[in-house]
């Protein structure tokens, strides 16, 4: 993974977040919808939930960890993933910026440190190529007119190789990148600003974490449970699959 140098950011560091939430094992894209009147606008956010990474899956982080090691590796998947999210939280607290690939490497690096490196590298691409869920697609295309964008942690390179490998028809894609800065920072949903009015767009995510952060900013927010951790503070709508939230929308 290519080095960055690191660089400050003033940025609102989330102290009244867990410092050790829970982590679902897999890695998933979010996504976000309108209200009724037109233009709509559909938001889809990585880290939340059209994409996984499984055990059951090729050519996926926690696959590629097993294959390596011989052995199911979901626990050290769920231990690099913690990581890699705690790494963008002590960041933002200290007001400085890393890219996500890097960030994902730095996070395997201390949950398997015993790894060449060589090998830490080619795990670090398997989240080139996440499998979408099998919802994900036909959900997507049944929102029709409804605009869809993802707003990512994950660096502009990663969300669109994965979305390619997946085959999602997403074209928008919004980076932390462009501000510096990591979620649940406001600014991050503050990218959002530039498609369609507050009002008029809705977050959506599996990650409670995450879905949490936008509805702290005052965003319209659905939650795909999943099974990994819920929001602290109530989403806007719960649903179990994408699935369910296209035909809400219909």
């Amino acid at each position: 993974m290519p080095a960055s140098r690191k660089t400050r950011a003033t940025t609102l560091a989330p102290r009244s977040w867990p410092s050790r939430p829970a982590f679902p094992t897999n890695t998933r894209t979010g996504a976000a919808m309108a209200d009724t009147s037109a233009p709509k606008i559909s938001l889809c956010a990585k880290a939340g939930q059209v994409a996984r990474a499984s055990c059951r899956l090729p050519h996926t982080p926690a696959a590629a960890l097993a294959a390596i090691l011989g052995a199911p590796a979901i626990d050290l998947f769920a231990e690099w993933r913690k990581a890699q999210i705690e790494r963008t939280w002590e960041l933002n607290r200290r007001g400085e910026f890393e890219p996500f690939d890097r960030v994902t490497a730095s996070a395997l690096q201390k949950v398997a440190p015993r790894l060449e490196a060589a090998t830490r590298a080619r795990l670090c691409e398997a989240w080139l190529t996440v499998p979408a869920y099998a919802d994900a697609e036909a959900a997507l295309r049944s929102l029709g007119q409804e605009r869809c964008a993802v707003l990512s942690n994950g660096t502009e390179a990663m969300i669109r190789s994965a979305l390619s490998a997946a085959r999602l028809p997403i074209a928008t894609v919004l980076s932390v990148d462009r501000v510096r800065v990591y979620k649940p920072d406001p600014r991050v949903c503050a990218l959002l600003d530039a498609l369609a009015p507050k009002e008029r767009t809705l977050f959506v995510s599996s990650n409670g974490w995450d879905a949490e952060g936008c509805k702290r900013d005052g965003r319209t927010v659905a939650f795909i449970d999943r099974g990994g951790a819920g929001p602290a503070l109530p989403p806007d709508l719960r649903v179990a699959s994408l699935s369910e939230l296209a035909s809400r929308a219909q």
